[in-house]
């Protein structure tokens, strides 16, 4: 076990012995390494490090076995056929924590030495047990990674025409298949008159990818009978719970007025508030009767519910004051586009 004073580690290969005479199952061998308790409380990063090197060993030289092989007999003065033996059965060592099994038995050998006068003072091994620190769980967060779907175009420079390509659905159902299977966790598809149409795009990518999320952007201020039969719940359901969705107020005037939206900044925000807040009770089973300035419904229900429960996640992009407020009152998440520092990324605030 090491001095008493130390802190342990668990190093561990396990492998099958079949034949073994003290345990007729499989054998842990562990090796125990030992710090002084005040090096490990400065320098757990480092301890961290060398344990992580420990783990990644076997991995870099079986992934690399003739090149290891090759320096493994020459720094040993074996030959290469003893080395190669020995890496085609030694078990794999991983890193593993202290087990309360593990410590029990050490805690058993520490009052040994006690008892017998070995160590001046009783020793807790629980006190005396190293664990990587970790964020505590309110502090660790998640990184979901998207791609985008193209509908008005690709190229290969941003802010330039020049490398740009038309875009086909065969262009943007190899995006699709292509994020899907390098991991992604989905596509968002963009929405506005320069763009196919989202939903259309959204259900086509259903059959041809298999878990990529579908993110679609309802927009309020384009169709705001949407809030009382939402597409999305149909879509939710086809892709069997793979549909996520991004809300869109419009910032363009121009195009606004082309869908017949006369609504200023201000008024879009408050329609899309109501919408919202509408779609969120109905994607949740209830009968909505509501009445505001800009959405009026009675007894609304949806017949056919997503199948994501208790709604799929709706998330919402925006920076300016009302814009936050929003996302704070109604959606998961508030995203923006990236900015440099300083010009206004720090106006954003935990939403609701």
């Amino acid at each position: 076990m090491g001095y008493l004073g130390s802190l342990l580690f668990s190093r561990s290969a396990t492998s099958e012995r079949p034949g073994a005479q003290r345990r007729n199952r499989s054998e842990t061998n562990r090796l125990f390494l030992s710090g002084f308790a005040p090096y490990a409380e400065k320098n757990g990063a480092f301890i961290s490090g060398v344990l992580d090197t420990f783990s990644q060993a076997d991995a870099l030289t079986l992934s690399q076995r003739p090149q290891s092989i090759t320096l493994l007999a020459k720094t040993m003065g074996l030959p290469e056929t003893v080395i190669a033996s020995y890496l085609d059965h030694r078990p794999p060592t991983t890193i593993t924590p202290v087990s309360a099994e593990t410590a029990a038995r050490q805690q058993q050998t520490a009052d040994l030495f006690y008892e017998n006068k070995l160590v001046p003072k009783k020793v807790d091994i629980r006190t005396r047990i190293w664990q990587p620190a970790t964020a505590p769980r309110s502090e660790i967060m998640s990184l979901n990674m998207f791609w985008f779907l193209p509908t008005h175009g690709d190229g290969r420079y941003l802010g330039t025409e020049e490398g740009a390509r038309p875009v086909d659905y065969g262009y943007l159902q190899q995006i699709a298949q292509t994020a899907d299977r390098l991991g992604f966790t989905g596509v968002l598809i963009p929405t506005g008159r320069s763009c196919e149409d989202a939903w259309l795009v959204a259900a086509s990518m259903i059959p041809v990818t298999q878990r990529l999320k579908i993110s679609c952007c309802p927009a309020p201020e384009r169709d705001l009978s949407d809030c009382r039969r939402p597409p999305g719940a149909t879509l939710d359901r086809l892709s069997n719970g793979r549909a996520l969705f991004n809300l869109v107020t419009g910032s363009d005037p121009q195009e606004l007025a082309g869908d017949g939206v006369f609504l200023d900044h201000t008024e879009r925000y408050e329609a899309s508030s109501e919408f919202t807040h509408i779609w969120r009770r109905l994607m949740e089973g209830e009968t909505v009767t509501f009445n505001g300035k800009h959405q009026r419904v009675r007894g609304a229900k949806l017949l056919f519910p997503p199948l994501q429960q208790p709604r799929p996640p709706l998330y919402f992009g925006g920076s300016s004051d009302v814009a936050q407020d929003l996302a704070a009152e109604q959606v998961r998440s508030l995203s923006h586009l990236g900015r440099a520092p300083g010009a206004g990324g720090g106006k954003n605030r935990p939403g609701a």
